[in-house]
């Protein structure tokens, strides 16, 4: 076993090579487990690319409610399945809101502060059924609750938490999640543990077990109660003192001699150990010092480069 041949296993499981069915948008989405949506746009091409479909498909699916954008892991934003949001939501916003409360407390939006946030928008969109986001932090401003500093993101990002809001069927917007996802699956915590790695080594492997704690925010020790929870279900292979698992069935597939990958991919940002996906002088052109991850030109099987599209306009 060689790292090359992880990074053709790799491509299979993340649906860039082989000969993978055909799937539906929230299929794929659902089969990472999630994806990174930091990037709006970017990320309805990441879906795009591995089901062969168009931005419009996929935002099709996300206007039926079917995709469903949100903070779920990290946290940033993530992709997920309408079907999978309240379970995965109940498994990883512990942790969360774990990593935001130092800078909540800096903020001075306590809990009383937060709950009569959610009050707000439980109320606004009982009445409206979607709403911008301006809307929303207009909403708090004339209730006297200060969102400078950043801190109307912390205070939506703990309604998503809760599980009241995600996004809605327009772009910028948000709705009650009880209404754009009413028969989302809900699991106990060890079922979601279980079906979370599941879904991260089906989608991602082979990957360590730092990838996996890395990708979900969860701790190490509970990673590895998720890997154990599933048994002969996943293999390990060990390459130079690191140990890779993965689900059985993903072999490896011909390296697709070229990609264009969109900014935020799951074949970059979905692993902690980034070691040999780059050709060494190009890291620095995809991943910035700030933690911006670009688009990626793919040869052979490494990063060698980053794009950028262009948007032409006919000429009258």
């Amino acid at each position: 076993m060689t790292f090359k041949d992880i990074l053709r296993m790799r491509l299979v499981a993340q649906r860039l090579a082989g000969e993978g069915k055909a799937v539906s948008p929230a299929e794929v989405v659902a089969g990472f487990g999630a994806m990174q949506s930091q990037d709006y746009g970017m990320s309805k091409w990441a879906v795009g690319l591995r089901i062969g479909g168009s931005h419009e498909e996929v935002e099709e699916a996300i206007e039926r409610g079917e995709i469903l954008r949100t903070h779920v892991l990290r946290p940033t934003w993530h992709l997920v399945a309408a079907a999978d949001i309240r379970w995965m939501l109940e498994l990883t916003a512990p942790q969360i809101r774990t990593k935001m409360a130092f800078r909540e407390k800096y903020l001075e939006l306590d809990k009383k502060i937060l709950a009569r946030c959610r009050r707000l928008v439980g109320a606004a969109l009982a009445k409206k059924p979607q709403m911008p986001r301006t809307e929303l932090v207009a909403l708090f401003k004339k209730a006297g609750i200060a969102t400078d500093d950043n801190r109307s993101s912390h205070i939506l990002v703990d309604a998503e938490l809760e599980g009241l809001i995600c996004s809605g069927p327009g772009k910028g917007t948000y709705a009650l999640l009880d209404e754009r996802a009413p028969s989302a699956r809900r699991l106990s915590r060890e079922e979601a543990l279980a079906e979370l790695t599941r879904r991260y080594f089906s989608g991602h492997g082979p990957a360590t077990l730092n990838d996996f704690s890395w990708w979900s925010g969860l701790l190490v020790k509970d990673v590895k109660k998720g890997v154990a929870s599933l048994g002969a279900e996943l293999r390990s292979v060990k390459l130079k003192e690191k140990e890779y698992w993965l689900v059985d069935g993903k072999e490896g597939a011909r390296m697709p001699s070229a990609l264009l990958l969109p900014a935020f991919d799951e074949w970059i940002i979905g692993y902690a150990d980034r070691a040999g996906l780059f050709a060494t002088e190009h890291e620095r052109k995809i991943i910035t010092v700030n933690g911006l991850f670009r688009p990626v030109m793919v040869c052979n099987g490494l990063a060698t480069g980053s794009w950028r599209p262009v948007e032409k306009r006919e000429r009258l």
